[in-house]
């Protein structure tokens, strides 16, 4: 009998957990409670459904507590709002007759006697600040004393049918803003050679404000009561265009133009502005300059020296490449069979007496030669192991019995301080860096083939590099930045510029360049600044060899030539 029972109560107190689950799931928390009350406390899960079932109960009448506070308070709003509307609303002016006196026949007081006619009286009206909308705008002209209008009016009898003078009917103020019209009479009231006055009349109807132009230029915004306007710091003698324009909430009007000009330039100078001081002259170059040009199918060396006041002299016929020591004594050049110096590089250590000249190598391959600081060693690149391999960057003494040594492949090497900056086209095309054993850094700028020369500081180089004209270009960078210290000094979209060359103490860059169709050396600042022309060239310095003698292919024009400036 008890294990009956016992079962009984299991379905039972099941039936109750599922209907306790189901009441909590469909939001019926009270009836959820009463089942989950009568479950024992540690039937399954009962405790924590009850607890779960309170505290949903709790926050649901939290929530219709805060949803009617909500609506409460939203009421309140509305009802303070709409007595704040009744409150603020403008009492009805008691000018204004009562629309049931104009309607009625009958008059609701006794008859009595018909008042006489009073005499006509003077009533002061002031001119309103902001005129209505589409109504004439009062002018200063046509009120010059500024004073009150007066206006006379008439007292009417009762009986009276004209309209009394009130505020405009709602359906005028609705009336829909027009774009103004145009200023007129528009013209010049006076012409100095520094300024010019200009009047106008302005428009009949509503704008808020006047714009002035001179030339397509917005010079002055005007207040709607302006007439007139003076405009200054122009140039005697000069023709200038204005236009005038009122502008308001609806549009822009048409303008009203003229063109005129000032005054003419006083024909004496004693009346004028002293002209401005120039900026001081920039001191003057100083050196000397050492060129290739191409001519006649070969290649000769002029020399242009600032004593001499740059005009430039043939140096060295069948010659090319030239290099100064740092001391501008000594010059270092390749020759292409000058007198008795074959075809190789030469050294002479005054370049002035042919007689100094010494053989630096035995090769037509051996070409570019540059100068370290101390100018006891030179560096240059050779292709007379094969002229199918790369060419071999090579490091040499100037005095004889000096072993080459040859430090790795590369062309037109310069001496960067004690390193070497060159050209390389693998493994990847660029500018690379290396030290006297050999040791690479780079490519620091990835470029095609180009000529690097390095500034005397020992980090600056100045390149030539095409730009996106097809046109060569001078650039300059610092070996310590790279790439992203790239700088573009030169931009002629229809010339050339090559062979940058340093002045000895890295303020200026010489160049070589066809601007205007003709070939000279330019110089500038090291920021590309300044840049001028220094004396012109009797032809390029591009070209390829044309001689018997010499093998075309070992000819590369400006590739491999240099330009060097002395002190």
């Amino acid at each position: 009998m008890n294990d009956k029972i016992s079962i009984t109560q299991i379905h039972l107190n099941e039936a109750r957990y599922d209907k306790a689950k189901r009441s909590l799931k469909e939001g019926n928390f009270d009836e959820a409670i009463a089942e989950l009350s009568k479950l024992p406390s540690d039937y399954r899960y009962t405790r924590m459904l009850l607890r779960q079932a309170r505290i949903r109960k709790f926050l649901a009448a939290r929530g219709k507590l805060m949803l009617a506070g909500a609506s409460i308070f939203l009421i309140l709003c509305l009802v303070v709002g709409a007595v704040m509307v009744i409150l603020t609303r403008p009492a009805p002016s008691p000018s204004t007759p009562s629309p049931i006196a104009k309607t009625t026949d009958t008059p609701t007081s006794p008859p009595t006697a018909e008042p006489d006619i009073l005499p006509p009286t003077t009533e002061t009206i002031q001119v309103p600040a902001s005129p209505l909308p589409n109504q004439p705008v009062p002018h200063k002209k046509e009120n010059p004393t500024n004073k009150p209008v007066e206006k006379t009016t008439q007292e009417l009898s009762p009986d009276s049918t004209a309209e009394p003078l009130g505020e405009p009917t709602q359906e005028a103020s609705q009336e829909p803003v027009q774009i103004p019209a145009a200023p007129s009479d528009f013209q010049v009231v006076e012409a100095t050679g520094t300024s010019i006055t200009l009047s106008w009349t302005n428009p009949v109807g509503h704008y808020t404000q006047l714009i002035l132009r001179q030339d397509d230029t917005i010079i002055a915004k005007l207040p709607p009561e302006s007439q007139s306007f003076t405009v200054g710091n122009l140039t005697c003698g000069q023709s200038y265009s204005f236009s005038i324009v009122a502008v308001n909430e609806a549009g822009t009007s048409e303008s009203a133009q003229l063109t005129t000009q000032t005054a003419d330039c006083p024909p004496s100078s004693l009346s004028s502005p002293d002209p401005p001081i120039p900026p001081p002259a920039p001191p003057p170059l100083m050196g000397k300059i050492a060129v290739p040009v191409f001519e006649n199918g070969m290649y000769h060396i002029y020399l242009a020296e600032a004593k001499n006041n740059w005009q430039p002299q043939l140096l060295f016929e069948r010659a090319s490449q030239p290099a100064f020591t740092r001391n501008g004594e000594g010059m270092a050049l390749h020759s292409w069979g000058h007198r008795d110096w074959g075809q190789r590089l030469i050294y002479l250590t005054n370049f002035i007496d042919l007689t100094s000249f010494q053989n630096l190598t035995n090769f037509i391959e051996d070409v570019h030669p540059s100068f370290n600081r101390q100018g006891d060693e030179i560096v240059y690149h050779s292709r007379q192991e094969s002229r199918d391999r790369n060419p071999i960057i090579i490091t040499q003494g100037i005095y004889p019995g000096v072993v080459p040594n040859k430090l790795g492949e590369g062309t037109n090497p310069d001496w960067l301080g004690e390193r070497i900056i060159y050209y390389n086209s693998f493994p990847q095309e660029g500018l690379y860096i290396m030290d006297r054993n050999g040791g690479i850094n780079g490519p620091i700028i990835k470029t095609g083939k180009t000529v690097p020369a390095a500034a005397p500081d020992g980090d600056t180089v100045a390149v030539p590099l095409q730009d996106e004209s097809k046109h060569w270009q001078i650039f300059t960078f610092t070996a310590s930045r790279g790439e992203a210290s790239l700088t573009q000094l030169t931009s002629t979209p229809d010339a050339d510029s090559y062979l940058p060359a340093w002045s000895p103490d890295s303020k200026y860059l010489a160049f070589a360049s066809n601007r205007g169709g003709t070939w000279a050396v330019w110089v500038m600042n090291a920021d590309g600044t300044n840049q001028r022309k220094l004396f012109d060239l009797p032809g390029p310095v591009d070209g390829q060899i044309s001689d018997p003698a010499i093998d075309p292919a070992l000819s590369f024009g400006w590739f491999e030539e240099r330009m060097s400036w002395g002190p």
